[in-house]
């Protein structure tokens, strides 16, 4: 994910791109506890200002392959042995492939284009058919708007919303259509 991102951080002239980091929206609107910013309740697993080093593996592939997509895997699978001695192939391999689905799903489905409304990863649901009730947000209380209304289409259902990219998803959709019915050979 990170060599494609910086493959394409040069489109149109661009001199790179910034990153957002991922402790940058540590502790606010109520992902913190109270007294501090730690992520974690269970005291053995709390880091206090080290918290960064649960992302050491994160910030070296996003600042070597966004600055040199094409650099030596070399400098990141050293770190990968240190850490995880004879599963680092394996570790690679299971992170490359994990690397690939959050970039999916935000180019499929985009439900809101506000980055502090739309979280996938904390994914509050739309409901699949509405009655004109209000839908329950679980993130209401920490200032996100009660639901999708403001910048979705209506009916404002889960069905209703339309991914980032449609000319790329809808023509997978329809490849994936025809070769189920035939009419197309792939694999």
């Amino acid at each position: 994910m990170a060599a494609g991102y910086g493959r394409n951080a040069a489109f149109c002239g661009s001199l790179g791109m910034e990153w957002f980091d991922p402790l940058s929206f540590k502790g606010r609107k109520g992902s913190g506890s109270p007294g501090g910013r730690e992520l974690y309740a269970d005291e053995q697993l709390q880091l206090g200002n080290r918290d960064w080093t649960k992302f050491s593996y994160t910030y070296r592939l996003l600042g070597r392959l966004s600055y040199n997509p094409d650099v030596d895997p070399e400098t990141w699978r050293r770190y990968l042995r240190a850490q995880f001695h004879g599963a680092a192939e394996a570790c690679e391999k299971a992170l490359s492939f994990a690397s690939r689905i959050l970039p999916f799903i935000l180019v499929a489905h985009a439900p809101s284009v506000a980055n502090n409304v739309y979280w996938p990863e904390m994914y509050a649901n739309m409901p699949l058919c509405r009655n004109g009730e209000p839908v329950d947000n679980p993130y209401q209380n920490y200032g996100y708007p009660y639901n999708y209304d403001f910048d979705t289409e209506s009916p404002h259902t889960f069905g209703s919303v339309s991914p980032l990219d449609p000319a790329l998803i809808y023509s997978v959709n329809e490849f994936a259509d025809d070769i189920l019915q035939g009419k197309r050979k792939g694999k």
